[in-house]
């Protein structure tokens, strides 16, 4: 696997830097490194999709992701982070993108482009590209279930060294299930007195009866 080594000039700020923008203390984001360097062997390994989960509504997945989009970035990996929660995006406020994206993958889904290279928004950040979500839509669920997010990963997994896709809560959208299992991993978010045992490990019987290898947790401090 290529790997690209950091430098001083394309990559000018420290991590825990960067990471504390995204609204957390330095301890929580030390703890968001040791993640990611479980993430990073996930992909160095060869297996480069991975779903960032969570049972519930508030465990902070989009803060994970992000962060742990930028730590593995910047490990020297081609990194690509999808916003797949077309139910409330929110990766666009976590990784602002360079410009105002025109379409994202939400217009994809629903077949007003053929391209899935084009919705890359290349260099967000030092060795990282982003896919947003192209906007918030009601009834989204069955976009998931057609060949076209299908395309979207096989561009990604063919492309990148590691891609990892922001999602719903599971227990409200079922199509959190079909991202995973078309990713074939994923990785779940747990937060003290947000995330309940029961719909944790719900969570994990459900993914593993679509064949989704749960590769660990993390405990989101942030």
């Amino acid at each position: 696997m290529d790997r690209t080594e950091p430098s001083d000039a394309s990559a000018p700020e420290s991590l825990l830097t960067r990471i504390a923008k995204l609204g957390v203390d330095s301890r929580a984001a030390s703890l968001l490194q040791g993640s990611a360097a479980a993430v990073q062997q996930h992909a160095i390994s060869g297996r480069r999709g991975l779903a960032v989960c969570a049972a519930a509504k508030g465990a902070g997945v989009s803060f994970v992701t992000a962060g742990l989009a930028l730590t593995v970035a910047q490990s020297g990996l081609r990194t690509l982070v999808i916003d797949a929660n077309l139910r409330a995006p929110a990766l666009a406020d976590m990784i602002p993108p360079p410009s105002t994206p025109s379409h994202g993958l939400l217009q994809y889904l629903r077949g007003e482009l053929d391209d899935p290279s084009a919705l890359v928004q290349a260099d967000v950040e030092y060795n990282l590209s982003a896919i947003y979500a192209g906007g918030a839509g009601e009834d989204v669920q069955d976009l998931f279930d057609t060949e076209r997010f299908e395309q979207v990963m096989q561009y990604a997994l063919r492309t990148y060294d590691l891609t990892l896709i922001d999602t719903p809560p599971a227990n409200r959208c079922a199509e959190t299930r079909r991202i995973a299992a078309v990713a074939g991993y994923a990785v779940l978010v747990a937060r003290r007195d947000v995330t309940m045992a029961d719909d944790l490990g719900t969570l994990i019987k459900d993914l593993r009866l679509d064949r989704t290898e749960v590769i660990g947790s993390i405990f989101n401090e942030g």
